[in-house]
Formats: C-alpha cells, structure tokens, sequence
C-alpha cells in the first residue's frame, strides 16, 4: 500500500482526495491549520522545522499540495512550498493543485504549452493568482518528478455533503425567490470535485510528469452553470437573469472573462471521466 500525504486535508478539496484516495487503497495522512480535524495533523506549513519533521514521520510516497490560503496565499507558497521542496525525498513524488487563473484571460481555451502570465493588479485574487504561478515554477524548477494541475472553477459536494460555496449562494437565493444575474460571456472549464480528486489519485500512481489541464472538453458561462445549477435542485431556470460585461468593466473589476481550459491531453492520457456541468 502507497503512502499518500495530503497538505490541506481538511479543505474542501482535499477531504475529497482523502475520501476517494481511502477508498482506492492508500495509505492516507493528511494536514490541517485553521479548519481542525481530529484525523490531521495541524502544522503551519510556513515554519520550514514544520514541514521537514511533518516528511519525516510521514515518509510519503507522494504528496499532494492542496493547501489554499487565499490572501495569504502568498506567504504559504514563499515559506510552506520552499520548505517542502527543500526537504522532500528525491524519491518522492509531487503533485501541485494549481489555477487556470495562471492566465490572461483574453481568449481560451488555453493549452499546456500556453504563456501563463503574472497579473498586475492589486486585490486579492490578484495574489492568489500570482502565487499559484510562482509555486508553479517552484516545482518545476525545484523537484524533479512532480505534476503540475490545472483546473477551472470547482463545484460538488465535499466529504461531508457540503456544496461549494457557488452553489450554496446560488440556492440560497433561490430558496428566498430571488433572481439571481449571471454573465453570459465569462467563460469557464468547470470541474466536480469528484473528478479533480480521482485525476489526482491517478496521477499520484502515475509516473506522468509535467503540467496537465483537467476538466471536461465541455465548458460554460455563469449564466449556463446557474441555469443547469437551478435545474439539478428543482428551481426554474428563470431565475437566472443573463447579462454580459465589457471588456472594460472586466478589466476595472479585476475578472477575466475566458478561462477556458483545453483538457484534450488529459481526456487522452487519464482514464479519469470528467462529467459536463
């Protein structure tokens, strides 16, 4: 059985990772700070003695980094990443949850091959961002056998049942009779969390190298995924008003409006299905 070590257990992601891998046959420890777990061990990834005994005692055979700290996304991926590059095993492999925020945002779908680029502006997912792309250069320049993973936007329930919170405000509103307005031209390649974690486990067994986009061939608007949204918990669809936004209010407001994916290369390398929204 395979030593599994999830950084960022407790999240939203990464409880579903622990789930699924548990069920698959792993060996699963994970790490928890401000969302405490009784199962996970809670260590400040920023402290590097932190991160070198949590390897130690763990001796992974693979890690994955899942870990989002949103604002101070920064500080985790300077202090907690170095510190897990500097003292995982050679022998260890490294799987790193990145963004399709990496991009610009101007005209998807976007390639592996594709320049990512850092984004010069000054909010916090503007950070988020830009740290997700310094982590990616981390590790492809700092650990040899490692996969960097792409995704859009996440929805699904987590370990506990819970949906995401796009889908909770979304129904929310709805439950109060509320209409609720949604872009037609802000375009996304939108994942389930089911399928992210089990295109990490298959890559965590995989000797697969490099960067991958995952998510289905298909992708939506936010317009299109509140509608399929109300549809799948009995609301009507008209609920959902449509409108569209000008590049120049997008680029006042900070959001970029295609990020589409191209996941061709994982729908051919993965036998992970990916389901359409």
């Amino acid at each position: 059985m395979s030593r599994l070590l999830i950084l960022g257990a407790s999240g939203y992601l990464g409880s579903k990772i622990v789930e699924n891998g548990k069920k698959q046959g792993w060996e699963v420890t994970g790490t928890c700070f401000q969302n405490l777990h009784e199962q996970y061990s809670q260590v400040d990834l920023r402290e590097e003695s932190a991160c070198a005994e949590l390897l130690r005692q763990a001796n992974p055979d693979v890690v994955i980094w899942a870990v989002m700290s949103g604002e101070n996304e920064t500080a985790l991926i300077q202090k907690g990443l170095s510190g897990v590059l500097s003292h995982i095993s050679p022998a260890t492999r490294l799987l790193f949850v990145s963004t399709d925020g990496v991009f610009e945002g101007a005209q998807g779908p976007y390639q592996e091959r594709d320049a990512p680029s850092f984004w010069n502006r000054d909010s916090s997912l503007a950070a988020y961002c830009n740290a997700k792309l310094a982590g990616e250069e981390m590790v492809r320049s700092g650990h040899l056998d490692h996969a960097i993973v792409r995704s859009g936007p996440i929805y699904g329930p987590d370990a506990d049942g819970r949906w995401d919170n796009r889908v909770r405000q979304l129904t929310e509103a709805w439950e109060k009779g509320e209409r609720v307005v949604r872009s037609s031209n802000v375009l996304r390649t939108f994942i389930h969390v089911d399928d992210l974690a089990n295109a990490l486990l298959e890559l965590a067994g995989s000797e697969w190298t490099g960067t991958l986009h995952v998510g289905p061939s298909s992708f939506e608007s936010y317009y299109t995924f509140a509608q399929k949204t109300a549809l799948r918990f009995g609301y009507d669809p008209a609920l959902v008003e449509e409108d569209q936004i000008s590049r120049e209010d997008a680029a006042n407001k900070g959001i970029k409006l295609d990020l589409r994916l191209d996941t061709s290369l994982a729908c051919r390398s993965l036998h992970t299905s990916f389901r359409s929204v």
